[in-house]
């Protein structure tokens, strides 16, 4: 078939996919020193074959000579470092001599996102291969993991820890307070919860199953978000300082649960230890002396007040992430890293990491791994983490040094996208892309998210009003409504088995699975409601994640779109014989399908299965039936 391209080899094999006969790029992504055999089937005339390969890197381009076997073309390549595909990002193309002129294979936009063409020149359309280097050890904690996002202000309070003399005090149930136009705001609002208090929820947690919490940043601060660090080596106060943190790291070990901080290296707070600006320590910080020992940690452009600063904001002055000294005090022997990883937390969240250099990111991993080897290196990546351009570099975040996930935006958008407005074809886009991008080790590390303390929350995006020109103060008012809220707890559902279901660690941001609602930062980041939690949405959380963390399928299994229209998707897993189906029917029709199969959320089996209108559900069958729920529910459209 004109267009089909595929690896294969005796160390590893990956073939394009078909949807409905649509060849898809498949997988991307493969362990340095691979041998992999790239094939074609070209058009009956031609007459050669060349694989064009560029590097990314350093811009050579390779050409190779195919061998003809009738129609297909083939060349089998060793990805070592004495080859044209060492360790890194390429892009590659066909180019193929026929009696009416030389063509190049690549892909194209079609209905389903991608498709093989041919053209003249140019690598803007090439296939993309990511040659990496695998981790000595995995983190096998993370392959049937689930995660739970906390802001630690807004979750629980234990009464222990007292209001800070400069700081204003909410109570549950009221709206967090946010900027008005024309006012300076200080985000010095707290609710008072604690560590303390996340200790004593961790039997909830427990039963969401839950086993890694995620902790927006803890510690020492002037916000309620932390994000403006006032001393990495202790825990703030009113979070219940560094005691806290080891009571809550002791009593969730106890539990099996792991502990994950948020680790803000790119900017440190004007008010902190190392700038001091406002006087509130005993330091002699960069603002107050060009004498102090962290004065080069800063870039002033007129020495004191005109500096440089994240994104603007005079709060958060930026660091020198390259500086030596800096770096040492990140990742050195008795470095942050060490440190917290020494205490008995598992790994880390990198907060704007494109704004982190890659020498930083590979330091600071190396850090990690050498304290823990399991430890677990994430970063704060929007987009494709592959090939990310960002402040005029190519990043190299999966090629083996930096790190070891990052969290799921893509496909967070697209499956909001598609649940809200039926945008399938953006769903199997990016679903292929991702995935076929991604290192298989990569996916299974990222964090599938639905909502976090920087977006709408999931059910506000899924079936709220838009928020464009609208003030926060009107924003802070606004409500779903009795039928609004009704369907958007059923596309939720919905939303959070297909996000489970994908490779990678489905992350709960704390109260979502109570059903709260709000847009964007501060109204994403209220007080969680426990005396008005939503238990229906709680209940199908623990029934998903039961099945997440006990269905090798959804651990180990390679992925495949099934099908995808306007009101129905079924993604598949495989492992072996048999595969796991996650069906998501957001039409306003029940889809029936005849096959022996086992529907894991009710453990039932059976021979006839019914997919109600908005709902969703998760089959265990062999693998050669698989193709019979994708083919009824095909026939019904």
């Amino acid at each position: 078939m004109a267009g089909f391209e595929r690896f294969s080899s005796p160390l590893t094999y990956a073939e394009h996919k078909f949807i409905d006969g649509t060849p898809c790029d498949g997988r991307g992504a493969f362990p340095v020193g691979s041998v992999i055999k790239f094939e074609i089937d070209a058009p009956a005339n031609a007459k050669n074959a060349r694989l064009i390969v560029l590097s990314d890197e350093s811009g050579h381009v390779s050409e190779l000579e195919m061998a003809q076997n009738g129609r297909a073309f083939s060349i089998t390549v060793d990805l070592s470092c004495d080859g044209p595909f060492a360790t890194g990002l390429y892009f590659y193309k066909y180019v193929f001599t026929a009696p009416d002129g030389v063509f190049e294979m690549h892909r194209r936009a079609s209905d389903y996102g991608e498709e093989i063409d041919y053209a003249k020149d140019g690598f803007d359309c090439a296939f993309q291969l990511l040659v990496y280097k695998k981790r000595k050890k995995y983190p096998e904690y993370m392959k049937n993991a689930v995660m739970y996002q906390i802001f630690p202000d807004r979750f629980y309070s234990s009464g222990k820890t007292k209001l800070r003399g400069d700081a204003v005090r909410q109570y549950p149930g009221e709206v967090p307070i946010y900027p008005e136009r024309g006012k300076r705001f200080l985000n010095n609002n707290f609710y008072l919860g604690d560590l303390w208090g996340v200790a004593q929820k961790l039997d909830y947690l427990s039963s969401l199953g839950v086993n890694i919490i995620y902790l927006n940043p803890i510690f020492k601060a002037y916000s309620n978000h932390r994000y403006d660090t006032g001393d990495y080596m202790h825990v703030d106060e009113m979070l219940g300082g560094d005691k806290a943190l080891s009571h809550l790291i002791k009593q969730a070990k106890r539990r099996g649960i792991r502990i994950i901080l948020d680790g803000v290296f790119n900017h440190t707070g004007a008010d902190s230890v190392y700038f001091n600006k406002n006087g509130n320590y005993d330091s002699v910080g960069a603002y107050q002396s060009k004498s102090s020992p962290y004065y080069k940690w800063y870039n002033f452009k007129k020495f004191p007040d005109d500096y440089e600063c994240w994104w603007g904001f005079k709060s958060l002055p930026r660091v020198m992430c390259d500086l030596k000294e800096y770096r040492e005090f990140i990742c050195g022997k008795d470095g942050v890293i060490r440190t917290y990883l020494k205490k008995g937390v598992s790994g880390w969240r990198l907060d704007v990491a494109d704004e982190l250099s890659d020498d930083f990111l590979a330091s600071l991993k190396d850090a990690a791994v050498s304290e823990k080897d399991d430890a677990v290196v994430i970063g704060e990546v929007w987009e494709d983490a592959t090939n990310k351009f960002s402040y005029g570099a190519r990043r190299k975040y999966f090629q083996g040094a930096e790190l070891d996930g990052v969290m799921n935006y893509p496909c967070r958008g697209a499956i909001i996208n598609y649940l809200k407005n039926g945008d399938y074809l953006g769903l199997i886009s990016t679903l292929r892309r991702i995935y076929g991008n991604y290192p298989p080790e990569s996916a299974k590390m990222c964090m599938n998210i639905l909502g976090t303390h920087d977006t709408e929350r999931v059910l506000t995006a899924l079936c709220g009003i838009s928020s464009d020109e609208k003030s926060k103060a009107e924003l802070a008012e606004i409500k779903l409504g009795e039928n609004e809220r009704k369907r958007g707890i059923k596309l939720l559902k919905m939303a959070f088995l297909l996000i489970s279901t994908l490779p990678g660690v489905p992350c709960i941001y704390y109260g979502d699975e109570a059903g709260m609602e709000g847009y964007g930062d501060p109204l994403c980041r209220g007080f969680f409601p426990w005396d008005a939690q939503n238990d229906d949405i709680a209940e199908w959380f623990r029934a998903v994640a039961k099945i997440k963390r006990t269905d090798e399928i959804l651990a180990e299994g390679d992925l495949n779109i099934r099908f995808a229209d306007s009101d129905i998707c079924c993604i598949e897993r495989t492992l072996g014989d048999t595969a796991t189906v996650s069906v998501a029917n957001r039409s306003e029709k029940t889809y029936e399908f005849s096959c022996r199969a086992v529907d894991l959320l009710s453990g039932k089996g059976g021979d006839v299965f019914s997919i109600e209108p908005l709902s969703a559900a998760i089959f265990k069958i062999k693998r050669d039936d698989s193709y019979v729920v994708y083919e009824k529910i095909k026939r019904e459209e």
